[in-house]
């Protein structure tokens, strides 16, 4: 498969997305033009269609230093310009991270370089990426290849500064030496962002190329943050050297957490298999060394052997520059872009596709819940003019009493909404009390003045794991005033559908497990950094500020965000009953009014019963198209896949020793 294919597969995606966003679109104008529409449903609508208008697939390319992560990137997305658009040669690895997107809203190629020195800083990485002047920005030209390869060779630049200064800026934290005036080597940039218009990028494709173990561990935000939201991870090795320490430690500490559940796939490229082609084995002896080196790396990163994917990026890059089938045959790239292009775009797409019919299904459903019990009281008044359009005294004596029933039906509704509001509020002000940010605010400086005050790295630990400790028993407190919340809301809606005039409709659930999944990655983040050889070997002060600044930070975000999203659940959870008493109250006015007509002239009656035979016909038609939407949400047709059998046929006859000799001309690369 090339990246054509994989273009093709994005696109699929893409278009999909675009029919779902369209549906909710349409949802929301249906809501506005018959008065169901209000500022919280609305609100939640908007979140959805910018969550759809948003989703990205972001591939993050993580290794230690030489093992060909650059050069895969290039191999995979880019092999189109001839040539490597990234600088992956010899001697010219990644310095700082990357990311490379297409910037839809400036719709520019450029590359934006943050400075090493905003380091010193306590602003985190997430604000300086919104301070535009903060950056040193460079023009691109893709129709330029010169150009964008001048421009891109700023992300390996380097500079040497003393080893003072370079410890302040958070490099060589861990080394001992009475030379502080010796000059050390740091990146010239702490990070780089490039916009390219690449069809893959411009449809919602993110690439992250990380450096290696040294950047990942004084960026501690590239771990809790950038990385950890990576839907996709792809760890490579050297094949020739398989696992090593540093890839170890590593995959341990920042790439191993937190990605099980929730789409985070995780796969290792064992890279550089041209290294084992050897003319003096035949293509089985090559393969049998390959395959075991791949069982090998399975066994000691604990994943499944199939999520290993042995490949050459260099000669992959080479054949297909030069169309080379039997090249790129051998390279093996063609497991790696399937598994990325079918596995994780189709996992994507039941992710967004379940959240969807979870959240904007149910409004679907209470929507057509209510559109039916209006259509059974417009069908029920219809009924009561036919009868009352004789003039009949008896009837409209008994039309009266059926007005003066629903009456004290909707009174009766209204006080047991009343009081189920008043004790919820119950549950509410307890959950939101466990969330109070002012509070927490005061424990973390309290925590923070207490690990400041611990001079020996044995005290740190303790403390940094009683602060993570705390967090993870507030996150189950909240987890338990969650359940318990969603228990009481679920009987209210019970008790309440005992009132005949209101329509049974479904109680919507709060839902905290993605915001306490995410507390709970984190808490283990900071449980193997704070437990790693790196953590105790850091002078103390810059641990504190790191685990502060950094992972408590994030955690305390987290937290606000899941207070925001309770506080609007607080004001959406009891509406559509609400609703609907609104809606009562008015449709019983109608009713008084009509029947205070009906003595006056038999004209006003006809008014009246064209109006709701309009009515019935219009309540059917709402019916159909509610269905209608639903059954667009709940399709399950998935994104076009091209087989793996439309990639490109080589000869058989080609030994992997021969295709180096094809492929001589380029070497090994980093």
């Amino acid at each position: 498969m090339d990246d054509q294919q994989l273009q093709h597969r994005l696109g699929a995606y893409h278009r999909w997305k675009t029919a779902l966003t369209r549906t909710v679109e349409g949802y929301q104008v249906w809501l506005e033009e018959h008065g169901l529409g209000n500022a919280d449903t609305d609100r939640r609508l908007r979140d959805a269609i910018d969550t759809l208008r948003a989703d990205k697939l972001t591939i993050a390319f993580v290794a230690e230093f030489s093992r060909g992560k650059t050069e895969l990137i290039n191999a995979i997305f880019f092999a189109e310009h001839g040539r490597r658009l990234l600088p992956s040669d010899a001697g010219s690895t990644t310095k700082c991270p990357t990311e490379l997107f297409y910037d839809d809203v400036e719709q520019t190629a450029y590359l934006r370089l943050l400075p090493i020195e905003t380091r010193a800083t306590d602003a985190p990485l997430r604000a300086l990426k919104q301070d535009r002047a903060a950056w040193t920005q460079f023009p691109l030209d893709p129709a330029d290849p010169e150009q964008m390869l001048t421009s891109l060779s700023e992300v390996v630049r380097t500079k040497r500064l003393p080893l003072a200064e370079a410890q302040k800026l958070g490099f060589y934290a861990d080394v001992r030496v009475n030379a502080p005036n010796t000059l050390v080597e740091i990146p010239f940039w702490r990070h780089a962002l490039i916009s390219y218009p690449h069809p893959l990028l411009k449809q919602g494709l993110n690439l992250l190329d990380t450096p290696g173990l040294n950047a990942l561990g004084s960026e501690p935000e590239l771990t809790l943050h950038t990385l950890a939201a990576a839907q996709v991870v792809l760890f490579v090795l050297a094949a020739d050297t398989g696992v090593t320490r540093s890839d170890l430690e590593m995959w341990k500490e920042h790439v191993l957490p937190g990605r099980e559940g929730h789409g985070k796939a995780l796969a290792v490229a064992l890279n550089k298999i041209d290294t084992l082609w050897d003319e003096l084995r035949d293509r089985g002896q090559v393969e049998s060394v390959i395959e075991r080196q791949r069982r090998d790396v399975s066994e000691v990163l604990g994943i499944p052997v199939d999520h290993v994917f042995p490949v050459s990026a260099q000669k992959a890059l080479l054949g297909k520059v030069k169309r080379d089938f039997a090249l790129l045959r051998d390279a093996r790239l063609g497991a790696l872009e399937d598994y990325l292009s079918d596995e994780i775009l189709r996992d994507r797409q039941r992710i967004l596709r379940e959240s969807l019919r979870r959240d904007i299904g149910q409004m679907i459903d209470n929507s057509r819940e209510v559109v039916e019990h209006r259509l059974r009281d417009d069908a029920a008044q219809l009924a009561e003019l036919r009868q009352a359009g004789e003039r009949n005294s008896g009837v409209l004596q008994q039309l009266h009493k059926r007005i003066e029933a629903d009456r004290a039906e909707y009174l009766s509704a209204l006080q047991a909404y009343q009081q189920a509001k008043v004790a919820l509020g119950v549950d509410m002000r307890a959950l939101l009390d466990l969330l109070d940010l002012q509070s927490l605010d005061h424990v973390l400086d309290m925590t923070r003045g207490d690990l400041s005050g611990r001079w020996t790295t044995p005290g740190l630990v303790r403390g940094m794991g009683q602060c993570l400790a705390d967090l993870r028993a507030l996150m189950h407190r909240v987890e338990d005033a969650v359940s318990h919340a969603n228990s009481n809301l679920a009987k209210a809606y019970q008790q309440l559908h005992k009132q005949p005039i209101l329509p049974k409709l479904a109680a919507p659930e709060m839902d905290v497990r993605g915001r306490c999944s995410e507390l709970l990655r984190l808490s283990d983040r900071g449980e193997t950094y704070r437990k790693s050889a790196r953590a105790a070997m850091t002078e103390q002060s810059l641990v504190v500020k790191r685990f502060f600044d950094t992972l408590v930070a994030e955690m305390r975000h987290v937290i606000e965000r899941m207070r925001q999203e309770v506080e609007a659940w607080d004001d959406y959870r009891l509406e559509p009953i609400a609703s609907e008493l609104r809606r009562q109250r008015a449709v019983l006015a109608q009713r008084v009014d009509t029947f205070k007509k009906l003595g006056h002239t038999r004209s006003n009656v006809r008014h009246r019963l064209e109006e709701l035979r309009g009515s019935v016909t219009e309540g059917q038609t709402q019916v159909m198209s509610l269905r209608r939407m639903r059954e667009l949400l709940d399709l399950n047709v998935p994104f076009e896949v091209v087989h793996s059998s439309e990639r490109p046929s080589a000869p058989m006859n080609v030994t992997p020793a021969q295709t180096a000799g094809q492929g001589a001309s380029g070497q090994n690369q980093a």
